[in-house]
């Protein structure tokens, strides 16, 4: 009987590792096609507008840097509020 346990226990332990793998997987894609998608627009579009396919780039690049600067505020606000309620 103990030998059935541990056989069920690691299958179980097995099963539930691979559900973990495949829900990573499945969930990362986006964080690797995302970059490529804008990588290959980018590209797509210089090559039929030339330099004015840069205003891509340009939008991009201002709207990390907002999207930073908002994070970091954020994180302050959250910061003071959490002193408040102590």
């Amino acid at each position: 009987m103990d030998s059935e346990r541990s056989r069920t226990e690691q299958l179980t332990i097995m099963t539930s590792e691979i559900i973990a793998v495949t829900s990573f997987l499945n969930s990362s894609t986006t964080l690797f096609t995302a970059p490529a998608t804008l990588i290959g627009v980018q590209y797509f579009l210089f090559l039929q507008v030339g330099v004015y396919g840069l205003a891509l780039v340009t939008i991009l690049v201002i709207t990390a840097v907002i999207q930073v600067w908002l994070k970091g505020r954020m994180a302050v606000i959250k910061k003071q509020k959490d002193e408040l309620i102590r």
